[in-house]
């Protein structure tokens, strides 16, 4: 049995390797100059010059995959150029949402499959885990909603 866990955590890390690559070479393919989508249409030369020297974006595209692994590595994980944030304190603000909402997802599924599984448990069992999963996804959508409109 531990011989299968070392093979799949050996597995796992060229899986890795790809998908930062791909999702690298998905961001450096995208149309469009990365200052201009930054700091507008009305960035100047010099201002976009600034930029550029300043992400890297300047240097070669092996250059920057490099950089980008080793910061990674590190756990940097870099400036969000939208919110000018550390990009890892963000996503982990933003996990607590994803996280609530994939609990009401498996809610909806779960009342979903009340009705069309053939299983031996009573009807009442199964409404009653999709009930909570629906009071669940209820509750998200009120208070986050109400929390990223701005309500208190």
């Amino acid at each position: 049995m531990s011989q299968f866990f070392i093979r799949r955590l050996i597995l796992l890390l060229p899986v890795l390797l790809g998908i930062t690559f791909v999702t690298f070479a998905l961001a450096r393919i995208l149309p469009g100059d990365p200052c201009y989508a930054v700091l507008g249409e009305k960035a100047t030369v010099a201002q976009c010059d600034a930029f550029l020297e300043r992400y890297g974006f300047n240097d070669p595209i092996p250059v920057q995959f490099a950089r980008y692994l080793t910061d990674i590595f590190h756990g940097d994980f870099g400036e969000s150029l939208r919110y000018r944030r550390d990009a890892l304190r963000l996503a982990g603000e933003q996990s607590v949402r994803v996280l609530l909402l994939c609990v009401a997802v498996l809610g909806v599924a779960g009342l979903i499959e009340a009705f069309l599984s053939p299983t031996l448990l009573p009807i009442w069992a199964k409404l009653s885990v999709g009930a909570l999963t629906g009071a669940l996804l209820w509750a998200y959508v009120i208070f986050v909603g109400r929390r990223a409109a701005g309500s208190p």
